[in-house]
């Protein structure tokens, strides 16, 4: 395979990122319960932990995209990583009481929401260089070594506690850290071999999103649907102990719920060339909502973990749909931007909001009030997604820049 050696080392970021998620993303709610917070704390805790990112991930996409000719991408996603390492690390080691925690976590937020669209930044910025760049196989290893790392971390949390399952994600923040230092640089467009001669200045923000309406409402709808997730996910070990599960059988549903994205490495590109990236996004919308639907009322444990397997329609194919979503959407001087304006959007707004409200509403009324909010958000989310691909908007100033194809 040409590129081997470029994919083989994408695809170790993938996997250690996702080993990270496992601990920081999947497991941190049973973490923080057991550390002594409670259900409103940890809302606020993660709230807080998300919302950093709508302040930081656009200062630092704006550096990526202003300075990529200076800095490489890898150097700059490398320098965050590693100071989530140095945050994590004082949360591990430093006894600490909830309003020292909630400045902690302000910083945590602020670089660890940042790695993921970095990461897929530095993987765009190798597909627009026409390197062979296998990103839906690279991001398979990612699913892979999540599912098994939920299984792990589920059994570490049980058998040794939070403090174990930190260790192991710090270990690996720094672990990645130095495979990104060590992944080669990507070299540059030769002007003879561009297809338009690129505006070299990035837009403003505001610009991009007013040149880019469609883009725009996408994000409102990527809000809601994260919102939506997050809503009937933070307190999941509570459904699952409500079944008769255990930390363990969290980690059994994320390790099902992880597996299942790996076919979709098979699939992905025969389906969208079927059909079109536009209908991927909506069956992506309605089988994520499903999903949430069928979770958080599910009869029996057995049940809930079958559920799991709709992750493949849903949350599996939205990682590379989304990617090739804003490479259609966005011009490439602004693809860091709008990578990051993703995250922006699901991780620090939809996520931030979801997780400040669950442990309010929880404790104000009940789980099952809160589970019920969060399938009506994702109801609304797929209406919104309506209408940014069917409103007639302009979608992307420099359009030769892309594959010669429709937009969606």
């Amino acid at each position: 395979m040409k590129d081997k050696k470029l994919n083989i080392n994408y695809g170790l970021i993938q996997g250690c990122y996702w080993l990270l998620a496992a601990v920081f993303l999947a497991f941190m709610t049973p973490i923080l319960q057991e550390k002594g917070f409670t259900n409103s704390q940890i809302g606020i805790l993660l709230g807080v932990r998300c919302i950093a990112t709508v302040i930081s991930q656009p200062i630092v996409s704006n550096l990526a995209d202003k300075y990529v000719d200076k800095i490489p991408l890898k150097i700059i996603t490398a320098i965050i990583v590693y100071l989530a390492g140095i945050f994590n690390l004082l949360f591990l080691m430093l006894p600490m009481s909830f309003v020292p925690t909630v400045v902690l976590f302000f910083f945590i937020g602020a670089v660890t929401y940042c790695i993921s669209p970095m990461i897929d930044a530095v993987g765009m910025e190798f597909m627009n260089l026409k390197r062979k760049l296998n990103y839906t196989l690279c991001r398979s290893v990612g699913s892979a070594t999540w599912a098994f790392a939920c299984i792990g971390v589920g059994l570490m949390i049980t058998k040794w506690g939070a403090d174990s399952v930190l260790v192991l994600g710090i270990v690996f923040l720094f672990i990645l850290g130095t495979i990104l230092l060590h992944i080669e640089t990507a070299g540059k467009r030769k002007k003879e071999e561009e297809d338009i001669e690129l505006t070299k200045i990035p837009h403003s923000l505001f610009s991009m999103l007013k040149s880019n309406k469609g883009y725009t409402w996408f994000l409102i709808a990527y809000t809601l649907t994260y919102m939506s997730s997050i809503l009937c996910n933070t307190f999941q070990i509570d459904v699952i102990t409500g079944l008769g599960g255990n930390n363990t059988s969290l980690g059994y549903a994320e390790f099902i719920l992880a597996i299942s994205e790996v076919p979709v490495i098979f699939f992905y590109s025969k389906v969208e060339k079927k059909i079109g990236l536009k209908k991927i996004l909506i069956f992506i919308f309605i089988f994520g909502t499903l999903k949430s639907l069928c979770q958080s009322f599910a009869p029996n444990l057995a049940c809930f973990m079958l559920v799991q397997l709709l992750e493949m329609l849903s949350w599996g194919m939205s990682y590379t749909a989304v990617v090739r979503f804003v490479m259609k959407a966005v011009p490439a001087e602004d693809l860091v931007k709008g990578q990051g304006l993703i995250s922006v959007a699901g991780v620090g707004i939809g996520n931030s909001v979801g997780a400040y409200i669950s442990g309010i509403i929880y404790d104000i009324f009940d789980l099952k009030v809160l589970l019920i909010l969060g399938v009506l958000i994702g109801i609304v989310s797929i209406g919104i997604l309506l209408i940014a691909l069917y409103f007639p908007f302009k979608y992307c100033e420099n359009k030769k820049l892309i594959e010669k194809e429709s937009l969606l």
